[in-house]
């Protein structure tokens, strides 16, 4: 009977107008259109270019910040150099004149 009676309610449901427009609509609701998955593919192909283009800019200012870094510690490291370069010809001038001093001295 049970069978008769779900069999029966589908062939009445088959026959009523009113029932199967309201299955197609609540299966158009369930099943996006074609069109529709089209939009939401490119809406996330286009959300996934922009952090990607946010990515590139972030690592390309955080790469042109660790190169003003390289190029400051460069420099300073230069001058360094140069400031201990002065210090030892200054230090080799004066042990050069020193020992200028002491020849002179032992010459008299």
């Amino acid at each position: 009977l049970r069978k008769r009676a779900a069999g029966e309610t589908e062939q009445s449901e088959g026959q009523n107008p009113e029932t199967e427009s309201h299955s197609r609509r609540k299966r158009s609701v369930l099943t996006p259109s074609l069109s529709s998955l089209g939009e939401s593919l490119e809406s996330g192909i286009s959300k996934r270019i922009s952090i990607n283009q946010d990515l590139k800019a972030i690592t390309d200012m955080l790469l042109e910040e660790k190169i003003r870094e390289r190029q400051r510690y460069l420099a300073d490291l230069r001058q360094r150099l140069l400031q201990k370069g002065k210090r030892s010809s200054d230090v080799s001038l004066l042990t050069s004149n020193k020992g200028d001093e002491e020849r002179e001295l032992l010459k008299t």
